[in-house]
């Protein structure tokens, strides 16, 4: 006799994961829970020390309440050295990561759900409001898609579009076709201990941080000009719309009258915490264009 295939569903503890583990246990899916623990420094963070405890506490009991096994595993090597090098990294090149969109990629689609093959699971299942299709391509091979979700104010589409071909195969997306309002509603109605948690902010599992300090955990702080470029500074004049195009030098006028010549390269310069030392960078604007 075929079995049913196994689902595991990354369980975080917030309300969105909660009410996708519990519509795969109402459609009769054969699921169970896995808490990841991601990040253990709670340098530069905003909020107490031990939250990922208290998420996994609440995802432990939402499990419990919906009655699906839990399990828990310890990625934060994976993340720092996939997800959080490459944040500081790209920051040291003044360029602006994306560390969600990697993370999916490199952590919940890819180390997370080796963790879950290991306990038996033939797919992982989250909380994204994303959905997913597919079709038939010429050659008789299966393409699958990422569409965005029904609920317009919360389409997470963008964050998984750097997903394979394979990782979207075994990916499930329970609550991808309904809205926010829609999965509270629910979570209410069953009683799920997450029901009016409020939604995570902030890098991908490490939560809302003071920017500045965290990065100077290894970054160095430099002073510098911040170059403010308002729509009005395009006013007679095309936007720039290749890369080219950016990249060229514009003029701008500084503050003592004079002109000088920059980038648009976005470079940036984060005041530092106070107490470190440092002086605030200086701020160059148009004064002639306010």
């Amino acid at each position: 006799m075929n079995r049913k295939p196994k689902i595991c569903i990354g369980l975080s503890g917030g309300v969105d994961s909660s009410v996708a583990a519990l519509l795969l246990k109402q459609r009769g899916c054969d699921v169970f829970a896995l808490f990841m623990q991601n990040w253990h420094d709670t340098t530069g963070t905003l909020h107490g020390e031990c939250e990922w405890e208290e998420d996994r506490a609440v995802a432990e009991m939402v499990a419990r309440k919906i009655g699906i096994p839990f399990h828990f595993v310890d990625l934060s090597d994976e993340y720092r050295q996939r997800v959080v090098d490459y944040m500081f990294s790209e920051y040291e090149k003044g360029r602006t990561p994306n560390p969600d969109v990697l993370c999916n990629r490199e952590i919940k689609f890819d180390a997370f759900w080796k963790a879950a093959q290991a306990l038996g699971a033939d797919y992982v299942a989250t909380g994204h409001y994303c959905r997913k299709d597919s079709f038939t391509a010429p050659d008789g091979s299966t393409v699958y898609r990422i569409l965005a979700g029904s609920d317009p104010n919360k389409d997470q589409s963008y964050f998984l579009c750097q997903l394979s071909q394979e990782q979207l195969a075994t990916a499930l997306f329970p609550i991808g076709d309904i809205t926010k309002p829609e999965v509270r509603r629910i979570a209410r109605e069953a009683e799920l201990p997450s029901a009016e948690k409020k939604d995570s902010q902030g890098i991908c599992f490490v939560g809302k941080v003071d920017l500045p300090v965290f990065l100077q955990q290894k970054l160095q702080s430099h002073e510098g000009d911040i170059v403010e470029i308002p729509r009005s500074f395009y006013a007679g004049r095309p936007e720039p719309q290749t890369l080219e195009e950016m990249a060229a030098p514009i003029r701008y006028r500084r503050e003592d009258g004079g002109h000088r010549q920059a980038h648009r390269r976005a470079i940036l310069h984060h005041r530092p915490a106070e107490g470190t030392g440092h002086r605030r960078p200086r701020r160059i604007l148009f004064p002639d264009r306010q």
